[in-house]
């Protein structure tokens, strides 16, 4: 019986690593576009105040 519940808690496993994995590429991704958004804010805050 124990035989039979094993392949079950891998699968569980595996299913429960892809999803955080998924997850930490998803939060990557967020940060990665985060910080180009703050580079593009600083970056037009600082031209436009060379600009005055």
């Amino acid at each position: 019986m124990a035989s039979g519940a094993e392949p079950c808690a891998l699968l569980k496993k595996a299913h429960d690593r892809y999803w955080l994995d998924v997850l930490r590429e998803f939060f990557r991704y967020v940060l990665f576009l985060s910080f180009n958004f703050l580079c593009i804010i600083l970056t037009l805050y600082f031209m436009f105040q060379s600009v005055r």
